[in-house]
């Protein structure tokens, strides 16, 4: 057997990564407080949470997402447990957060 068929006849493994757990505090809809979702990102790459739109990103749509957040803050983390992007929440009445980045061609 050459290198290349040893190669090919073995299987690829998952590189070890932790999996997101749930919280056992879920806040109620329309309640600020600690909680967790899944979710699907978009396809403009929007997620609503509790009556916001949070932009991550478009090049992520159709992508699961797990939204975490307390009264200070809320994250969305991918199925591997990669933190995606990190806001704080946003004052009340707002319905729309972007994720910073511009559209568009960049400057030069």
């Amino acid at each position: 057997m050459t290198p290349q068929q040893a190669w090919d006849a073995t299987p690829v493994a998952e590189p070890p990564r932790p999996k997101p757990t749930k919280p056992n505090v879920a806040a109620p809809v329309g309640v600020r407080g600690q909680g967790y979702r899944e979710t699907t990102i978009q396809p403009h790459g929007y997620v609503y949470l509790h009556g916001i739109k949070f932009q991550i990103s478009s090049k992520l749509s159709g992508q699961a997402v797990h939204a975490v957040w307390d009264e200070t803050s809320v994250v969305f983390a991918d199925s591997n447990g990669e933190v995606l992007i990190e806001h704080p929440w946003p004052p009340k009445g707002t319905t729309y957060v972007s994720n910073g980045i511009r559209r568009g061609r960049p400057s030069k």
